[in-house]
Parts: C-alpha cells; structure tokens; sequence
C-alpha cells in the first residue's frame, strides 16, 4: 500500500519527506514536546539577562508555544528549501500558521552550525 503526501508534505532530494516551515505540519507522534505559555517564555528571556520593554501583553502571556525537535528531514524555508535546526517551535492552537525555527541553521549530515564550513558548503568530514 502507499502513502500519500498530503498537500503540505513536499519530497527532498533524499527521499525524505521535508516539512513546509510556513505550513507547520511537524507534528509526529513520537516526537518530545514543551509548551510554554508567553509568561514562561518572558520569564526565561528575563533569566538570561534580556530585558522585555514594558507594555500590556495580557493577551500574549497566555498564548502557547510548543517546541519540538526539528525533523529529521528539516523544515522548508520560503524558498522551498530544506533547512535543519535542533529545534523549532509553533503556536500551539495555530500549528498551520508555520514554524519559528530556534537557533542556528545546522549542516543536514553533520548537525554542525553552518558557520562552521567553508562558504556554507558541508565539510570534507561531513
């Protein structure tokens, strides 16, 4: 029997399937999940020092982020192209609205930071 790709599923170069960053289907079963709500979220950037300006965020505090572990097939940029990061995240009630990948870009064979090669382009040791 086959699988059929939903709409929001597009094929990569390996086969794998790669996940549209601005549709968000990135939801897999046996993926770990946190969901933090706006409050956590200004609590953690407060601990490491950044400074949220002041303003009524009433309605922000309670909306939720889930973050999950980027796919192993990574997630498409706006281009359509694959992009790999360790993690990226999604607005909880709204995952088809797309994905905020978190950190650097990371090299899809080594899971090294793109700055860490030549030009972009893998390392020999990759």
């Amino acid at each position: 029997m086959s699988e059929q790709k939903t709409e929001n599923e597009n094929e990569t170069a390996g086969g794998q399937s790669a996940v549209d960053r601005r549709v968000g289907r990135i939801l897999r079963e046996e993926t770990e999940m946190l969901t933090l709500t706006g409050k956590e979220i200004k609590d953690l950037a407060e601990a490491v020092g950044l400074v949220i300006a002041p303003h009524d965020y009433t309605d922000e505090m309670e909306t939720e982020m889930t973050i999950i572990e980027c796919p192993v097939a990574g997630v498409l940029d706006d281009n359509g192209k694959a992009t790999h990061y360790a993690h990226v995240a999604y607005l909880s009630e709204y995952p088809e609205e797309g994905t905020f990948p978190l950190g650097e870009e990371l090299c899809p064979k080594c899971k090294k930071p793109w700055l860490e090669h030549d030009f972009g382009v893998p390392a020999p040791t990759c």
